[in-house]
């Protein structure tokens, strides 16, 4: 058996020049995506019962496992993004698009999930939308209506030119930025 340990690290870096680390933490797997929000840091994993692993980091000294996700089938969490009381998490396999309710961070439970294009590498969302950046060569960027979450819609895709796979994501306003 083989077991892959990754460790959350968290930095004090109000003094660019010299971060100070203030605290960690072991955790069962690979760590791919972390995001933030509030006192909580949430952690895309390779843990086969924990594809979300969510951590409470209110003293930073002491992070604590607070709960965990475990989605259906035994594919990697491979990115994570926040927006309220959702995780908007994706997967190497099916479902690999997986909408969360974090809402109670000890107790996360699914509120809707499917399948794209490819394989998700990241995500954003601007209003009722989720903008998934993917593998897939003829949809490297995936729109996802997520109005109804237990019933999440592909609204339209982009294909960019090329071969290049597309890897991350950020956006504002009525704009995405695309990474490849």
């Amino acid at each position: 058996a083989a077991f892959v340990i990754s460790e959350l690290v968290i930095a004090d870096v109000s003094n660019p020049s010299t971060p100070v680390l203030v605290g960690s933490l072991s955790l069962a797997g690979s760590a791919f995506d972390i995001a933030v929000s509030g006192n909580y840091a949430f952690v895309a994993s390779s843990v086969n019962a924990q594809e979300l692993q969510i951590i409470n980091i209110t003293n930073p000294a002491l992070p604590v496992l607070a709960g965990s996700f475990n989605a259906s089938g035994t594919d990697d969490g491979n990115s994570v993004s926040i927006s309220g009381a959702r995780a908007y998490v994706t997967r190497t396999g099916a479902p690999n698009f997986v909408i969360v309710d974090i809402s109670s961070p000890t107790s996360p439970t699914l509120l809707g999930s499917m399948n794209l294009g490819g394989t998700p590498r990241g995500t954003v969302e601007l209003g009722n939308y989720v903008f998934v950046v993917s593998e897939n060569n003829t949809q490297e960027l995936q729109v996802v209506n997520v109005t109804n979450p237990a019933s999440p819609v592909l609204a339209g895709s982009l294909d960019l030119s090329g071969t290049s796979n597309a890897s991350a994501i950020a956006g504002f306003d009525s704009t995405v930025v695309i990474g490849r």
